[in-house]
């Protein structure tokens, strides 16, 4: 029975190696190349490592309570040699007890590893979100620019109809529109620039009242 324990010990620890080199790929090379595959994976092996850790410990839990169970039992006749046949069946018993118990500890440092690496694919998936949204804002701020610029422009020439002598269907000269078009796009860029620097006084001044904050809670100030 110690040898079906022993081949079974050496069976899981070569598992455990195989799930080992398989998170190694997920927190490292796979990381970079998709964070979410290497997330559900991850999810997928702890959930074998959470099963193992649970079998595991049922024959821990068998072994060390192998006497009230009266297991092994030893078959010798004589006195002398049912001694040493039980010493020598506790020391097999004692060696699996710190494998299984080895065999434990190496599972709750790879479900350890997988926690870990989970946290690090979830921070690198927000952090990806996070430059997306980004690269979206700076696309949304390039049209809010052109349409600052063509919103007046088309609002000046609705409302002059195209009415000006150049093109001779009115009276309006064409210098007119350039006269009330330029002014307009000034100011409304300069309704942007200065929404933009209240926004960054904003941000200053936030910035200062938690650097404020943490200087008066470090020194009592």
């Amino acid at each position: 029975m110690s040898e079906l324990f022993h081949h079974s010990a050496s069976s899981i620890c070569q598992l455990l190696n195989v799930i080992q080199s398989i998170i190694d790929d997920c927190i490292g090379y796979k990381l970079s190349k998709s964070p979410s595959h290497s997330l559900a994976n991850l999810a997928y092996h702890l959930d074998i490592l959470n099963r193992l850790e649970n079998g595991l410990c049922e024959n821990l839990l068998a072994l060390k309570g192998h006497e009230s169970a009266k297991w092994p039992k030893n078959y010798e006749n004589s006195p002398g040699g049912e001694a040493n046949a039980q010493a020598a069946i506790n020391t097999k018993l004692d060696l699996l007890i710190v494998d299984f118990e080895k065999l434990i500890s190496r599972v709750e440092s790879l479900s350890a590893r997988c926690r870990g690496g989970m946290s690090i694919c979830m921070s690198s998936a927000s952090i990806e979100e996070s430059q997306r949204a980004i690269k979206q804002a700076r696309q949304i701020e390039l049209l809010t620019w052109f349409a600052f610029l063509y919103i007046p422009l088309s609002f000046t020439t609705s409302f002059f109809g195209m009415n000006v002598k150049s093109f001779g269907t009115g009276n309006v000269s064409l210098n007119v529109w350039f006269a009330v078009s330029i002014p307009l796009v000034a100011v409304s860029y300069l309704v942007l620039i200065l929404a933009r620097l209240r926004r960054v006084r904003a941000w200053f001044k936030v910035g200062f009242e938690r650097v404020r904050g943490c200087f008066e809670s470090t020194f009592g100030i």
